[in-house]
């Protein structure tokens, strides 16, 4: 029987972990809160040995909070109690993000672009990129083996709380959100990242990166298939939007409801680049979900919770 621990089992993505796990006969689960105290963490390890450490905990901003200093702070609070969890663990499993995959001089999201940070990266960013040398550092140190997963926008059903993304779809499907940036769009469901480490555990995967993509739609697509509302502005023209922004800015600056800048260098960036997102990973793994699906689903789970 194989021993897991997982951390973040309360959260969205964690939770279908772990759902997913508990149902097969030949795991062992342990999940640790990363919110208790390292005394008690390190307690309820005592000397069990693990086959797989899988960390799905992590602060998950809304969209208006990613470049929240609070997000980075509390990010390297959790990191700082996983000591012990890499040296009782065979193998260490990260969920990261695909935004840890971009590269500004490129034009595609794929496991082949190098970790970089960037001065114009949104704490949210930072929070990602800190994890993942964190944990290479732990890897390195310990001598284990680690797998890095990198989902993109994920929604899905059993969304209880409502993630940031889900928040977003279903705001759409309100028709709350009436302007759009006509991009690329990467969409991963959650099961799909639950069934991918379901996978690696079966098939005794080594260390390798993946990026979970069920399918990289355009937005233009994503916004009839969630709100069938025609009444819709898409914005292409990105260099002139953020122009403006930074003219509101500059002469307006002391006016404290546009102080703030709701349009980082970061956004528009990504905006101005419009990658596109592909896996190269070929471990024989197929996917379970297309994007058209992924969607009813997830607006049928919130309308059955209305």
């Amino acid at each position: 029987m194989k021993k897991i621990i997982l951390s973040g089992s309360t959260g969205f993505i964690g939770s279908e972990i772990k759902n997913l796990l508990i149902k097969n006969n030949g795991i062992s689960l342990t999940t640790i809160d990363l919110r208790k105290s390292k005394i008690d963490i390190n307690n309820k390890i005592d000397d069990t040995t693990f086959d797989y450490f899988i960390h799905a905990a992590g602060i998950h901003p809304t969209r208006q909070d990613l470049d929240n200093i609070n997000i980075f702070h509390e990010n390297i609070k959790l990191l700082a109690k996983l000591s012990k969890l890499f040296q009782k663990s065979k193998k260490i499993i990260l969920i990261s993000s695909f935004i840890n995959l971009i590269n500004y001089k490129k034009n595609k999201i794929s496991e082949q672009n190098y970790l970089k940070i960037y001065k114009q990266d949104n704490f949210y960013k930072k929070s990602k990129y800190i994890t993942e040398r964190f944990f290479k550092k732990l890897v390195s140190k310990y001598k284990k083996e680690l797998i890095i997963i990198y989902p993109c926008h994920v929604i899905g059903p059993n969304d209880n709380r409502v993630s940031p993304n889900g928040e977003f779809l279903l705001n759409m499907s309100k028709k709350k959100v009436k302007f759009f940036f006509d991009i690329n769009y990467p969409i991963t469901d959650v099961r799909e990242i639950s069934l991918y480490i379901d996978f690696i555990i079966k098939k005794n995967l080594g260390m390798h990166k993946k990026l979970i993509i069920n399918g990289d739609i355009h937005m233009r697509k994503y916004v009839k298939m969630s709100s069938f509302n025609k009444k819709f502005i898409l914005i292409k023209i990105y260099n002139w939007i953020y122009a403006i922004f930074n003219l509101v800015n500059l002469f307006f600056k002391k006016i404290k409801f546009i102080k703030k800048n709701y349009f980082p260098i970061s956004t528009y960036k990504y905006l101005k680049l419009n990658p596109k997102s592909e896996s190269v990973t070929d471990n024989g793994y197929k996917n379970k979900y297309v994007v058209d699906k992924t969607i009813y689903d997830t607006l049928n789970f919130f309308k059955r919770h209305e």
